[in-house]
């Protein structure tokens, strides 16, 4: 039988300033796969004043469990819009995990995310993508994009949307957002170009 060991010590693990002893704990954790230690990560996210909460979320993310989803979501919806700088990564790295584990019930409370921080914003769009890869997707995705695009200054945020139009096989999902690729395909990163122009050819408009 898998446990935290004596004295809990793999919970304490997660407060150790060497990060690849805390990520090993938080990865250990989630292998245990006990709804009460999932509860311990949970409860590591509630005050962020250290890199703690951190290898929570990713531990959380490790699990792969619709609980684990479920707790990333509540500590992303308790933390968005927050201006210091740990929870602000806080909130990016719950955004990551989020799109590792979630379902398509936490795609559509994402993407009810309101904010223009351009730190954040791409992982967002990442996570949209992630979503995409593990076959969740939502039709509102590309308009949530498109408004995130005309709110933050993000190249980071440009080239994930681009990727993102980009892995769609529908053509007719893309129609609307003709403008934005071309716009898109200027862009000075070569990979947001790359993958604008590559969903611009899915449109098959030669005028183009």
């Amino acid at each position: 039988k898998r446990t935290l060991g004596k004295n809990n010590e793999l919970i304490n693990y997660l407060n150790s300033n060497v990060t690849e002893n805390a990520n090993f704990s938080a990865i250990a954790l989630a292998n245990i796969g006990d709804t009460s230690v999932l509860n311990d990560l949970y409860t590591k996210l509630l005050n962020v004043d250290s890199y703690v909460p951190h290898n929570s979320a990713f531990g959380l993310g490790e699990s792969g469990t619709i609980t684990a989803a479920d707790f990333l979501l509540l500590a992303l919806n308790n933390n968005i819009n927050k201006n210091d700088k740990l929870t602000q990564e806080l909130v990016c790295e719950l955004i990551n995990n989020l799109g590792r584990t979630g379902n398509e019930k936490h795609l559509k409370e994402l993407l009810k995310i309101k904010t223009n921080d351009d730190i954040v914003t791409p992982y967002i769009a990442l996570a949209i993508v992630r979503f995409e890869m593990r076959k969740y997707k939502d039709e509102s995705s590309f308009q949530y994009l498109s408004n995130l695009m005309q709110q933050a200054n993000s190249e980071a945020l440009n080239k994930y949307a681009a990727y993102c139009f980009n892995r769609t096989g529908d053509k007719q999902s893309l129609v609307p957002y003709k403008e934005i690729l071309l716009n898109l395909a200027e862009s000075f990163n070569p990979s947001t170009r790359m993958w604008s122009i590559s969903a611009i050819g899915k449109l098959q408009d030669t005028a183009n």
